[in-house]
């Protein structure tokens, strides 16, 4: 005779389980958009209108095999420090009952320079694994005064949470314009994903994305780096010659005032950081 308990209305039995973590649910819709807050890095903030959901949760010993992230690829062009990514989400079992958001311990986040499943991914930035939580369904990573440079990358974030005591986290799915898949990663492979991991899709079967909002403070650049014209480290005459010839051909790198015309005046700015930087 199996000795078994019932927690969370999910029924346990020693040496075996009767119930396993599932990849995806339906929920009702919060009934409120969050807006994105200054997403600078990326902005696929939850809009209030889908309640499909993706599992996205970082479980006990016992069910670690289904430990699943949900991601994204994403692009910046100047580099960020402060980094938060944030989320909207729900708990639930597999019979819709919710469980508690207040017992998710904290939202993890990983930002690597490859698809995480890649053999040659590199971790690049990790968030702190403590809990910020708004206190209704929105959680945040922060990875403090790490610092992400320009680049291409993948950001992964899962709620850690206990299945047995609180159920399954999921996020809300957001589409986004283009016809661009986030996907789940599942790296012990329990779920049994092609490579551990699968693009997603929503309750019609359209490529969608998570709900997230990667915000950040810009670093401030070196001013000097307007006037190095060609690029060699020095600002030095060279760098004249480069800049008239870049305003002579319209090459838009020489708007030194930004105004969106290609004269004179791009030259005169030029000239005041020159000699300012001059080596």
């Amino acid at each position: 005779m199996r000795a078994c308990f019932v927690a969370a209305s999910v029924i346990a039995c020693a040496g075996s389980v009767e119930a396993q973590p599932t990849s995806s649910a339906l929920h009702a819709p919060p009934g409120r958009a969050v807006a994105g807050d200054g997403c600078a890095i990326y902005d696929n903030s939850y809009t209030g209108v889908s309640g499909f959901g993706n599992a996205a949760q970082l479980f006990e010993p016992t069910f670690a095999g289904y430990d699943i992230w949900l991601g994204d690829d994403f692009t910046t062009d100047s580099e960020f420090t402060n980094i938060a990514i944030s989320s909207v989400g729900f708990n639930q079992d597999n019979a819709g009952n919710l469980g508690d958001p207040f017992q998710v311990k904290y939202l993890d986040a990983r930002i690597y320079d490859a698809r995480p499943n890649d053999p040659g991914a590199n971790l690049i930035a990790e968030s702190d694994k403590a809990l910020h939580f708004d206190g209704v369904d929105t959680w945040t990573a922060e990875f403090g005064a790490q610092s992400l440079p320009p680049g291409d990358y993948f950001f992964v974030f899962a709620a850690r949470n206990d299945f047995l005591t609180n159920f399954q986290t999921f996020f809300f799915q957001e589409p986004m314009a283009e016809d661009n898949n986030g996907f789940q990663w599942n790296p012990n492979g329990a779920f049994g994903f092609p490579d551990d991991l699968m693009f997603i899709t929503d309750e019609f079967g359209f490529a969608s994305s998570p709900n997230a909002c990667i915000d950040g403070d810009p670093v401030a650049g070196d001013p000097c780096d307007a006037a190095d014209c060609n690029g060699d480290g020095n600002i030095n005459g060279l760098d004249v010659v480069c800049t008239v010839m870049a305003i002579k051909q319209g090459d838009v790198g020489a708007d030194c005032n930004e105004d969106g015309v290609l004269n004179v005046m791009d030259l005169i700015c030029f000239i005041q950081t020159f000699k300012t930087c001059v080596n």
